[in-house]
């Protein structure tokens, strides 16, 4: 018998764990087992990524701080942001998708996308802003706190719009036992391509990089997001940003990621690449390695990704393993170590929409791409000329742990700074250094509305 192991934190664990020893404990027929994975879903779609009691609010701006776009936004009695304008797109960019099963490709402009995007650094906040019918807030507001419109509530006396602050669920602390990155081919491989990356680097070079990712939004994410392109637009640039809150950390060399492209998935046809795990579809399990694998070929056939320094997979699935007869799914993400411009740049991780449960992840695994090991690990045998992390402790809890200590949590450490420096001063990241204005696509057209 194969058994799962689900979250092992919060009440989705405690959910978890109640029914799956009310399975375990009789002779369960097939028709009940598969009767409590549903309502296992119902309890990760309802309360699994939520672990506090939320509240409503009714938040105002209380003045505009600078000429440069800067507000006082009161949350709460006991919340007060100093909002600065934040940007996370180049000037231009392309969303891919769909319409009646025929792709098309609608071209965006940069400064449209972003003009609602705020962030406050000292707070680790991210929130779209907006005031065209009352004060609208949502996104990040720190390590778990989120807020978002509460529509089925009515307005103050004073006619400010309410809105609920709720928790989403950190993922527990965890030993270094599992690795979230790799290299992505045999040893003959590795030697052909070491040949082709060997030379000197060039100190010189300069020490800011914009990053270009493009992100895949999987089917199950923009279902949740009603397939909107204005929603999902928004919600990947909350999540870009606050990874760039965190990134921000990084002085040698300074990164910041830009989001050049965003593909929104409208058919789960269009997921050839997805490999699910075949009794566990009512749990969206998938097998992230051969996944991975199948996605890494799929980007090297479509030519709008050709532009992008990395191609980043954002699924509402539940990324597992086989560990003999036990489904494991604590691989939250994964990514090709160093494999940023080459012919492996993808990644992935999950995310649970309205939670940004994944912002930790996604920053994490972008990391990896760009060559940074866990914290405490040695140097991996790819790229030539790696340098690993042995020397910055896992214990310390820095960003390439999953340790989670304040306030290390929102930083990089030494090593994985290291890392990025030692990456971009080879011939063969060059990519990193530039900036694509835009992506080519087949065709284009302004977004309606």
């Amino acid at each position: 018998d194969h058994s799962y192991v689900g979250p092992r934190s919060g009440v989705g664990c405690i959910a978890y764990k109640v029914l799956t020893r009310l399975v375990n404990s009789v002779s369960a027929p097939l028709a009940v087992m598969k009767l409590m994975r549903v309502v296992w879903v119902f309890f990760l779609l309802t309360v699994g990524s939520y672990g506090e009691a939320s509240r409503v609010v009714y938040p105002k701006m209380l003045e505009s701080r600078t000429a440069n776009g800067g507000k006082v936004l009161k949350i709460s009695e006991d919340l007060t942001l100093n909002l600065e304008k934040s940007s996370v797109f180049p000037r231009e960019f392309f969303v891919y998708t769909t319409l009646e099963n025929t792709p098309i490709t609608y071209h965006m402009l940069g400064a449209e996308a972003e003009k609602f995007l705020y962030h406050d650094t000292e707070k680790f906040a991210t929130l779209h802003v907006s005031d065209d019918e009352g004060l609208e807030i949502e996104g990040i507001l720190g390590d778990t706190l989120r807020i978002k419109p509460a529509e089925s509530e009515p307005r103050s006396i004073d006619g400010h719009r309410a809105h609920i602050l709720y928790h989403a669920e950190q993922p527990e602390s965890s030993e270094p036992s599992h690795k979230d990155y790799g290299t992505p081919f045999d040893n003959q491989t590795m030697l052909e391509f070491e040949s082709r990356n060997s030379g000197s680097g060039d100190n010189r070079l300069p020490k800011k990089i914009y990053p270009e990712v493009h992100v895949v939004v999987d089917y199950h994410i923009s279902m949740a997001l009603k397939f909107s392109i204005p929603k999902i637009v928004k919600y990947m640039a909350i999540m870009t940003h606050s990874a760039n809150l965190r990134y921000a950390s990084m002085v040698q060399p300074e990164v910041k990621l830009k989001l050049v492209g965003i593909t929104i998935t409208k058919r789960i046809e269009d997921e050839p690449y997805m490999v699910p795990v075949k009794g566990y579809e009512s749990t969206r399990n998938i097998l992230y390695g051969q996944t991975i694998k199948n996605f890494n070929e799929y980007v090297k056939k479509q030519t709008y990704y050709s532009g992008s320094d990395i191609i980043f997979l954002l699924t509402g699935r539940n990324m597992s393993e086989w560990n003999g007869n036990t489904l494991n799914s604590w691989v939250g993400g994964y990514a090709y170590i160093g494999a940023a411009c080459t012919q492996w740049k993808v990644g992935m991780s999950e995310e649970r929409v309205g939670s940004y449960y994944g912002v930790y992840t996604y920053a994490h695994e972008l990391a990896h791409s760009l060559g940074c090991a866990h914290d405490g690990d040695r140097p991996e045998n790819w790229p030539s000329g790696h340098i690993g992390s042995q020397d910055c402790p896992y214990d310390d809890g820095y960003m390439m742990s999953y340790k989670f200590v304040k306030p290390h949590m929102y930083s990089f450490s030494k090593c994985c700074q290291r890392e990025v420096l030692n990456l971009i001063n080879r011939p063969d990241y060059r990519c990193l250094l530039e900036k694509n204005s835009l992506e080519t696509g087949a065709s284009s057209s302004r977004l309606p509305g």
